[in-house]
């Protein structure tokens, strides 16, 4: 039971990290109707917690190119994906006689 809810609660997290990756340029170039919105990036940077948060804090005073910044947005959502896929895969193999 616990490999299956662990292998819902990865996909619901890829799910949702697609959907708020996808949230950032479908605001920034107004696809759909949507209008220009600042915070589109918020839900990708939560869902990357506490990655996001480290990463933010230790690069706030640089000027870095917006590329490594798209970066910084994508690598925590990966981190966490990764570390849930684990989790599944190690519940999956303890499952297993």
């Amino acid at each position: 039971m616990q490999p299956r809810i662990a292998r819902i609660i990865f996909r619901l997290y890829v799910l949702a990290a697609v959907f708020a990756l996808a949230l950032v340029p479908i605001s920034l170039f107004e696809l759909f109707g949507v209008a220009r919105d600042p915070l589109s990036a918020l839900p990708a940077f939560l869902l990357g917690a506490p990655l996001s948060f480290v990463l933010a804090f230790a690069f706030a005073e640089f000027e870095l190119p917006r590329i490594l910044y798209a970066l910084f947005g994508v690598l925590p959502l990966a981190v966490n994906a990764w570390l849930l896929w684990r989790l599944q895969r190690r519940l999956e193999r303890r499952a297993q006689p």
